[in-house]
């Protein structure tokens, strides 16, 4: 049930002074209210007969001074002081007396509130969506597992050689800084098993994923060799293809090993 505001919050609504809590309350009850807006209303305009019929009060006492200082005497200064009070008590007498006024029939007062509730806006009403879940952050996809070895070349000399390579297998050839010569394995590939001697890295059985290898741009002489078949080999800084590259640019070689 609407819990309506009582007539002393709407007559200080009225007069300012209420706290900006109170009035942004007040304010918000009133918009979805037609029967407190309509008690506010009868409040303004009982307010305004009010202030009408003070102020005519007051021309005339200040008419009837007699010349001098443009300066009330100390007697209607306190009364105009006090005349809030006053006129809060005479707009909630006028605004009873037109309460009951309206619940006679054939009122001017009932027919002027009909009037007011057939203007009224009905109150806007609200769509309340249900709560709705959130869905969950996508979390960052992890990079795939890797695995490999590196070895320093012998006297200048590497051999990378790959033994039972699954068909489908993708071999990255790249040049890196490094003095250390590498295999390292991605994906499906990480299931092969490694063996290293100096200056010679055995891939074994690797899987149809992604395997890189690193040689070192010192080294004088590398090979890369996939189940007996040499595929790059490396001379001083020239590099030679001895079989067909996917895909290749100025530091690196993709091979695939065919079926």
């Amino acid at each position: 049930m609407m819990v309506h505001l009582e007539e002393g919050a709407l007559q200080a609504l009225l007069d300012g002074e209420l706290d900006r809590e109170g009035t942004r309350e007040a304010e918000h009850h009133l918009v979805s209210c037609a029967e407190c807006g309509l008690r506010l209303a009868d409040l303004q305009n009982a307010s305004a007969v009010l202030s009408a019929a003070l102020g005519h009060l007051d021309t005339r006492l200040v008419l009837s001074v007699s010349p001098g200082p443009l300066t009330a005497p100390p007697s209607i200064r306190r009364r105009r002081w006090s005349t809030a009070p006053l006129r809060r008590a005479v707009v909630l007498l006028v605004t009873g007396a037109a309460a009951a006024s309206a619940t006679i029939p054939g009122s001017p007062v009932r027919r002027w509130i009909g009037e007011r509730l057939a203007l009224t806006p009905a109150p806007t009403a609200f769509e309340v969506s249900p709560d709705v879940e959130s869905p969950a952050p996508e979390l960052a996809s992890e990079p795939p597992p890797e695995s490999g070895v590196s070895v320093e070349p012998i006297d200048g000399r590497l051999r990378i050689v790959f033994d039972d390579a699954a068909p489908g297998l993708q071999v990255r050839v790249r040049l890196a800084d490094s003095p250390r010569g590498g295999v390292f394995a991605i994906g499906d590939a990480t299931a092969a098993r490694f063996q290293t001697a100096p200056g010679l890295i055995e891939v074994l059985a690797a899987g149809a994923g992604e395997v890189r290898v690193e040689i070192p741009r010192s080294a004088a002489s590398a090979s890369v060799i996939i189940d007996g078949r040499p595929y790059l080999v490396k001379e001083g800084d020239a590099l030679r293809l001895e079989a067909p590259a996917r895909d290749s640019s100025a530091t690196e070689v993709l091979f695939e090993v065919d079926p």
